[in-house]
């Protein structure tokens, strides 16, 4: 098994600015928790966690460390600034680490796509010439912006984080999301990551009711060639095995693509 998507924060040594509204989150996750979390012998893929810009530097330089010496780490996405003008230079320096497998811009809460779409379409092409993959991690109502941006740079090879974080307290946005979700699948280069819904349930019912729905329309739309299984732990925390149950949905057949198989084809090690 391969977690395609953990988090760990060093709140001693880096700055997260938005932990100050999340006590439930707002302590030092290192090597301990890691540990812990790999200790039935599963393997991580740890992503970068909206770290202040001043200490992206320091979290990649982390990661990177954690990459070489923890045998559990499969590899790391390190948060990269697509509108920088070095981007070129900045990702020639990332593929030197040990561990880099991919890159994420958090797009959720912004306006990039619709102000900087050219902007982003040539960061895109950047990434693609180098073989490198994005994740995109945006909310629901972003689906279609993300789906016209993609139809421009359709060589990129681009990991949806948590299934576009469907709002599951709306019915109407839900199927909105539906609709969204399965015309970006359209596209060949995504790929999905089945994951986060924990944190956009207000409890344990909620989940309960939305798992199945979500993560089998999820799974549907991309086809379990194109989905990987990925905690989203700490930001997500259900209280049971996320990645164990999302693959239990599965035939035996599919089983081992979403749990590991699909996580070593896209991200590759360097």
């Amino acid at each position: 098994m391969i977690d395609a998507h953990l988090h760990l924060w060093d709140t001693m040594h880096l700055r997260y600015s938005w932990l100050d509204d999340e006590p439930r989150l707002h302590r030092p996750l290192t090597g301990r928790e890691l540990d812990a979390r790999t200790a039935d012998g599963r393997r991580v893929v740890l992503v970068e966690a909206n770290v202040d810009p001043r200490d992206v530097e320091g979290e990649t330089r982390w990661f990177a460390a954690l990459a070489t010496s923890h045998p559990a780490v499969h590899g790391f996405v390190a948060a990269v600034d697509l509108t920088r003008d070095d981007l070129g230079a900045t990702l020639d320096a990332l593929q030197t680490l040990p561990g880099f497998v991919g890159v994420r811009h958090l797009l959720q809460d912004t306006t990039l796509l619709s102000s900087c779409p050219g902007m982003l379409v040539a960061a895109l092409g950047e990434l693609a010439r180098r073989g490198i993959p994005f994740d995109a991690c945006v909310r629901a109502g972003q689906l279609p912006a993300l789906h016209r941006l993609l139809d421009s740079a359709p060589e990129a090879t681009i990991v949806l984080d948590h299934m576009g974080k469907p709002p599951v307290g709306d019915p109407g946005a839900v199927d909105r999301w539906r609709a969204d979700l399965a015309r970006l699948a359209e596209i060949p280069g995504v790929h999905c990551k089945l994951s986060g819904l924990p944190a956009e349930c207000r409890d344990a019912e909620q989940l309960d009711a939305w798992f199945a729905p979500i993560v089998g329309h999820a799974i549907g739309c991309f086809g379990p060639g194109r989905c990987l299984a990925g905690s989203d732990w700490p930001v997500s925390d259900p209280g049971f095995d996320w990645c164990a149950r999302v693959v239990a949905m599965l035939p035996e057949r599919d089983r081992h693509a979403v749990a590991e198989t699909n996580a070593l084809t896209i991200y590759r090690r360097h």
